[in-house]
């Protein structure tokens, strides 16, 4: 009987040691996943910067899509990158001017616009959704 009790005891400690494994691996695999609000933010002035042919407008004036990104940056590190998330890095530094108040644009090759906010609260979802 005796043989039968640590067979079993043994048996259970190493299934329930192979199952803690699996569920720190899983847990730890999804947590690689996920990107920090300042990966999303990077990724997010990486989709700007990747732009071919695109301008960007600001305060009536045409732009390349480096200059828009060096602004950007310019205006997230005042903030400091840890102290907004993504949406609000779109919603309070990249989507307008805050000296004037106009929005900022994206313009194609094919002279269609779109704004800034538009274009990259679209490009967070894509990026969220990989997650």
């Amino acid at each position: 009987m005796k043989s039968k009790v640590s067979g079993l005891a043994i048996f259970c400690l190493f299934f329930s040691t192979l199952f803690s494994s699996a569920i720190s691996n899983s847990t730890s695999l999804s947590q690689q996943n996920k990107y920090s609000e300042r990966e999303k933010i990077e990724l997010l002035l990486q989709s700007i910067k990747s732009l071919k042919d695109v301008k960007f407008e600001r305060n009536g004036s045409v732009h390349e899509a480096d200059a828009a990104v060096k602004l950007l940056k310019s205006k997230l590190n005042k903030v400091g990158i840890d102290n907004v998330t993504a949406q609000e890095f779109i919603e309070k530094i990249a989507s307008k001017s805050s000296t004037s108040g106009q929005p900022y644009y994206i313009i194609y090759p094919n002279g269609s616009k779109i704004t800034a906010g538009e274009f990259l609260k679209k490009k967070l979802q894509e990026i969220e959704s990989r997650n």
